[in-house]
């Protein structure tokens, strides 16, 4: 049977958290595993597809802006390149937007393992009232959002609980 968190209020508005999966075994059956995002963007999206949400992720993620949005020409605290140079964590900020924006999000579990803890800060908070599974197999340090409550494999506990006593989510 799948675990996932049942909240109060639930029937009315939804699981509306971000749920937490340790392992690839704990993520419920109806949920598709939505992995090799920094290749699937790559092939996906083209420039004009990113808006206002995603041009923010860009700034606050990577340092990144676009000079020419018509070829994918960024600048970024490295120097110039191609959007497709975006780190696999604002990409999959950007891809987890255009989910949400689709309304398939009750699909997926997004595979945030090599996201650093600036882009899962982003999008826990960008995505704070939205339903969110993510496989995340190690810690990351989020002290901004250590007071969030998460669901990890089904039980609703704050995010520093989780951090702190991450062996326990790995084992259980």
């Amino acid at each position: 049977m799948d675990k996932v968190c049942k909240f109060a209020g639930e029937k009315e508005r939804g699981n509306r958290m971000i749920n937490i999966y340790t392992a690839v075994e704990k993520i419920p059956q109806s949920l598709t595993i939505l992995e090799n995002i920094n290749e699937k963007f790559d092939v996906v999206f083209s420039p004009d597809m990113l808006d206002e949400i995603d041009l923010n992720f860009m700034k606050k993620i990577d340092e990144a802006e676009f000079i020419d949005k018509q070829i994918g020409t960024i600048k970024t605290k490295f120097g110039v390149t191609n959007y497709t140079e975006l780190s696999t964590g604002c990409k999959t900020a950007i891809y987890t937007n255009h989910i949400l924006k689709s309304g398939s999000e009750r699909k997926y579990c997004i595979n945030a393992n090599n996201c650093g803890g600036n882009a899962l800060k982003l999008m826990f908070s960008a995505f704070k009232d939205k339903s969110l599974f993510f496989l995340l197999e190690h810690p990351v340090r989020c002290t901004d959002i250590f007071d969030r409550k998460v669901c990890v494999n089904g039980e609703e506990v704050n995010y520093k609980e989780f951090f702190v006593d991450f062996e326990k989510y790995l084992a259980g």
